[in-house]
């Protein structure tokens, strides 16, 4: 394996002109590379975060359809815009947003800000998301070091050290900022997206690279050595958390019942079918439900299902719960359970055009998605 250290980093020069012109001829069309509008981008930036390009596609669009500028997305309705939102996870990404939004509207008259300290500053942008701006919308020389980017220059180079290491990730920064075309120069955003772009296409971070398609090939240590395997170094990940969460799919009248999460925590003021953070089994249900009505009619087993996040891993178990109808619940008791002031009774439809449900809980209310309820 190669020697290179974080603080030993010499990238090749040749590196831009080859990626630019790679990237000139070969670039993916991705409808937020249509222009170079600083919203968009930093609408994409922000989507792409943890999400796969193709999943983001329909969602830029429906969400650029509703909200086509900063001051439609600083005044939008929480419901709305946790709907837009909805399936893409990370809800406080949008959050931000919006916080920024109103920044932006507030202190800079609704135009996007063009200094590069003046967009770090803005609620849930950091040091990659800044460097993306303010080389795609600006054309100034500030890298976006992000995983893919990394990736490309560990190979590159033969980076021992890990690129987990916030030394690394900052030794990459600067190695490139060496190298970055000039300012005004029309390039650097070109040079920013090319190597992101490697990153997804060539060199990707699950699999063999792809490598004599990549135009780095003929400059890539890892590559000419036979390690590419090796490469990034990475500090191994702790195994997740794994906790057991209940969900309760409960109805009345063909009305689902639906509750708000406390703010603060995973998820916080999203909009959940009702849950508890524990194994239970038919017979659990009855009994813990018993005081909330006295017409409970039935308890269905819907299963176990999976969803992981990024430090925790739950393992939901769902049941169907079916009320007489909805005066015979009470409702103080129901906050009482689920430890929330806020619920509401929502039909079917209302949940699929006015709530945004987090896919965690979309897995367990699919199970009864279009059946009687």
């Amino acid at each position: 394996m190669g020697q290179n250290r974080y603080r030993e980093i010499n990238l090749p020069g040749e590196m831009v002109n080859i990626l630019t012109d790679w990237y000139a001829q070969s670039a993916k069309d991705y409808v937020w590379r249509q222009d170079t509008d600083p919203y968009r981008v930093w609408l994409s930036e922000i989507m792409l975060q943890q999400t796969r390009a193709e999943t983001v596609i329909p969602y830029y669009i429906r969400f650029l359809n509703d909200l086509p500028t900063i001051q439609s997305l600083a005044e939008a309705e929480e419901g709305k815009l946790m709907k837009l939102w909805e399936g893409l996870g990370y809800y406080r990404r949008i959050r931000n947003m919006q916080h920024a939004a109103q920044i932006i509207l507030q202190e800079y008259g609704g135009v996007f800000p063009s200094d590069p300290k003046a967009i770090r500053s803005l609620p849930g942008i950091g040091e990659y998301t800044t460097g993306a701006i303010a080389s795609i919308c600006f054309d100034l020389p500030i890298p976006a070091v992000d995983g893919n980017v990394l990736r490309v220059i560990a190979r590159v180079v033969g980076l021992s050290a890990s690129v987990d290491a916030p030394q690394t990730k900052e030794a990459v920064r600067v190695a490139l900022e060496k190298i970055y075309p000039a300012a005004g120069s029309g390039r650097c955003g070109a040079f920013t997206q090319s190597l992101m772009e490697i990153g997804q296409t060539f060199c990707i971070p699950n699999g063999a690279p792809t490598c004599e398609r990549c135009p780095l090939h003929k400059n890539c240590r890892a590559h000419a050595l036979g390690e590419e395997a090796s490469y990034p170094v990475r500090i191994p990940k702790k195994e997740k958390k794994e906790v057991d969460i209940s969900v309760f799919v409960i109805a009345c009248e063909n009305k689902i019942l639906l509750c708000r999460r406390p703010l603060k925590g995973l998820l916080g003021g999203m909009w959940s079918l009702p849950n508890r953070e524990m194994h239970m089994n038919e017979n659990e249900v009855y009994r813990w439900f018993a005081p909330v009505g006295e017409r409970l009619l039935s308890v269905e087993d819907m299963g176990q299902h999976i969803h992981v996040f990024t430090h925790i891993r739950w393992k939901m178990h769902g049941f169907s719960i079916s009320f007489e109808n909805a005066s015979s619940v009470d409702c103080s008791k129901v906050a009482n359970l689920f430890e929330t002031e806020e619920f509401v009774w929502a039909t079917p439809r209302e949940i699929a055009e006015d709530y945004a449900l987090p896919s965690a809980f979309r897995k367990i209310w699919d199970c009864t998605h279009g059946r009687s309820v």
